[in-house]
């Protein structure tokens, strides 16, 4: 299926689903698929960045919560992983809580 034959079926069915999405990531080359999505994410229309994260963040469940924060830790890197935890969360986190 090519790419025409999913955007004809996303718009006839008014809906577009993960399955879509893959045919489409795979079928376009990944510079392509890049600039695509870094125009979406820099237009007017797109609200920004931390608003859609925290707002994906606030509606996912437990288990999907903490990927996103193993995700964002494993970006960051150890050394920054590091300080945030005997700096900011080690003044949030007193000696004994949870």
């Amino acid at each position: 299926m090519g790419i025409m034959d999913i955007l004809t079926q996303v718009i006839s069915s008014g809906t577009a689903s993960d399955q879509h999405f893959d045919q489409v990531a795979q079928s376009v080359p990944s510079d392509v698929l890049a600039k695509g999505l870094a125009g979406a994410f820099r237009a007017d229309e797109t609200p920004p960045i931390g608003e859609m994260v925290g707002q994906l963040f606030g509606n996912s469940n437990g288990q999907q919560q903490a990927g996103m924060l193993n995700q964002i830790l494993a970006a960051l890197g150890p050394v920054t992983a590091a300080s945030l935890a005997g700096g900011v969360l080690g003044r949030v986190m007193s000696p004994g809580s949870s």
